[in-house]
Order: structure tokens, then sequence, then C-alpha cells
């Protein structure tokens, strides 16, 4: 039987009016749109230097994911979108701080991001095997 695609929702604050979907499942697939650096309560951005972006929206990824039925530990693939490339040092120095071990594959791409935020991550990850 196909998977069918599924739309998981969170308790991370969605961007009013904006034609997409936060998390979508596919089979064991967990698709994450771009996480910025925000508060995951009231969605209101928390600008800061690339250090302390990439460090929250890293936390947000984190928190979604779990919301989601999976964890950082399960991401497969990971796309982050830099405002500067001179930035990417940095990010990557708070990047390797949460995938110490088997990180995920990544690309990383120079680009303008809505806003003033330095740095949006994406992800693809596996759900969690729950016990039988």
């Amino acid at each position: 039987m196909m998977p069918s695609k599924k739309v998981i929702p969170v308790s991370m604050v969605e961007p009013e009016n904006l034609p997409y979907s936060r998390i979508v499942e596919y089979g064991d697939l967990i698709f994450v749109t771009g996480i910025v650096s925000s508060n995951y309560i009231t969605g209101k951005p928390t600008y800061g230097d690339i250090n302390s972006e990439t460090v929250n929206a890293l936390e947000n990824l984190g928190r979604v994911l779990e919301e989601a039925g999976s964890s950082l530990d399960n991401i497969l693939k990971t796309t982050v979108f830099l405002s500067n490339k001179s930035d990417f040092h940095a990010m990557n120095d708070k990047y390797r701080q949460f995938f110490q071990k088997d990180p995920p594959a990544r690309s990383t791409i120079v680009v303008n991001l809505v806003g003033d935020y330095k740095v949006e991550i994406e992800a693809i990850a596996g759900k969690i095997d729950m016990p039988s």
C-alpha cells in the first residue's frame, strides 16, 4: 500500500496566511519547512548574531520534530540557508554541537532571507520506531 501525505500539527506558531504546512509526514519520513530563530510559543522573531540564531533555530527544529514523533538524531538531510556567506564557519561551529555523531547530509545555500534572519534550516527526518 502506498503511503499517504499527512500534515502534522505542532504547537509552534505558524505565520499567518502563508500557504504551507510546518510538518508533512509521508510514510516513515517527516519533512520540516524552514525553521528560523523565533519564540516557539509566540512566533515573534528573536534576531541576534549568527550563533544565537543558529542555536535557536536548531532548538526549535528539535521541538517540532519531537512533537511529530522524531528527533534531531533522526534527521537524514538538512538544508541551511544563510543570509551572509561570512557566517558559514560560525554557523558550522554551532551546528556541529547539535550533530556530534553521524551528522545528516547537508546543503548550505546563501540567499536573501525574509526579514532580518541570518539563518533558516529545513530538514527531512525519519520517524522514531515505536516499540510494539
